[in-house]
């Protein structure tokens, strides 16, 4: 197994590595969701009166106000988890690369790690669009779908719940159960996002100081059904280093980009594997190479039948069913 790898072998488990910790880190930041849903439901059972629209209005305003509070907090805190992040994975990849080649790799500098999480634009898909994201304009995004999805739970409930003679607590609480549960969700989808984009953009600093040993970015993606087209077409793409394109490449993205090494600094390993939902494979396997292998209800699973069709008959590869955007294109297109 040469040194690329290697470095294949040893991102693809360390990126296991990184879910985890995204969701501790989400895990953290809930409690600070949690401490907004008691005060939204606290300030909802105190304020419930008979649907009164300037009364509404006031209330809405005073729920946005503790929802800007809370995500200011949030973002601080995941600004310094991020920040302390970045500063890790670049630590790590040196550390690896100095492992596995005969090269002696250098940190990027200081500076340059430290400005990362608040410099970093994600480019996100998005339907048949394009979002280009920093965290603070990530962070704007779930303030903005909990104050809406506040305010819409509360007209809906206080209407109904009001008419069918429930009481402030019960209507306080049933708002403030279905809106953490989304906002959760929503949060999740910011950490697990965004701590792919931030150790992606520490990844990359440490290439390029070390670009003359570097060829390429390999872009890896997970071997299972839950692969979006996007990311499954583009696995074992080898890109140069200018040109590798945004990683993540969508909201929830698990895909990563590794570095294939000049083969003159190559030390010579074992074979390796990587992972997959029915267990390991050569490391060699890409994406459209492991899903080729699988039973046709799998493939159906994952492409439809029609376009799993297509495929089995090898009149088109996985690459043909996405548009130069990452589009996933219509059957008649």
């Amino acid at each position: 197994m040469s040194s690329s790898q290697q470095a294949f072998d040893a991102l693809v488990r360390h990126q296991i590595f990184l879910l985890r910790r995204a969701s501790g880190i989400n895990n953290d930041l809930v409690e600070i969701i949690d401490q907004m849903m008691d005060d939204i439901e606290s300030r909802l059972e105190s304020h419930i009166t008979p649907f009164e629209e300037r009364r509404l209005r006031a209330l809405y305003k005073d729920l946005g106000q503790v929802i800007d509070a809370a995500t200011s907090d949030y973002q601080e805190q995941l600004e310094l988890e991020l920040t302390d992040l970045a500063k890790y994975e670049a630590d790590f990849t040196v550390n690896m690369l100095n492992r596995i080649a005969d090269y002696s790799f250098s940190t990027p500098a200081a500076p340059l790690l430290a400005v990362i999480t608040r410099d970093v634009q994600m480019e996100l898909l998005v339907g048949d669009g394009e979002q280009k994201l920093t965290l603070s304009d990530m962070v704007k995004t779930l303030t903005k779908s909990m104050k809406k999805d506040v305010n819409q739970r509360v007209r809906r409930s206080i209407q109904t719940g009001l008419v069918e003679g429930k009481s402030a607590g019960q209507i306080a609480k049933s708002i403030r159960t279905d809106s953490s549960r989304k906002a959760k969700a929503n949060s999740f989808a910011v950490v697990r996002t965004s701590t792919n984009a931030i150790t992606d953009a520490a990844r990359r600093e440490v290439y390029k100081a070390n670009n003359d040993v570097i060829d390429g970015l390999e872009w890896v993606s997970v071997l299972d059904s839950h692969t979006t087209f996007e990311c499954a077409r583009r696995d074992g793409i080898i890109y140069p280093m200018n040109d590798a394109p945004a990683c993540p490449r969508h909201w929830n993205c698990r895909s990563l980009l590794v570095p294939s090494i000049d083969p003159e600094f190559s030390l010579p390993s074992a074979r390796g594997e990587r992972a997959s939902v029915f267990g390991p494979v050569d490391s060699s396997t890409t994406f459209e190479g492991w899903i080729r292998r699988q039973p046709a209800a799998f493939q159906d699973k994952f492409l439809g039948e029609t376009r799993g069709k297509l495929f089995r008959s090898n009149k088109m590869r996985l690459e043909q069913f996405v548009d130069d955007k990452g589009r996933k294109l219509t059957l008649d297109e």
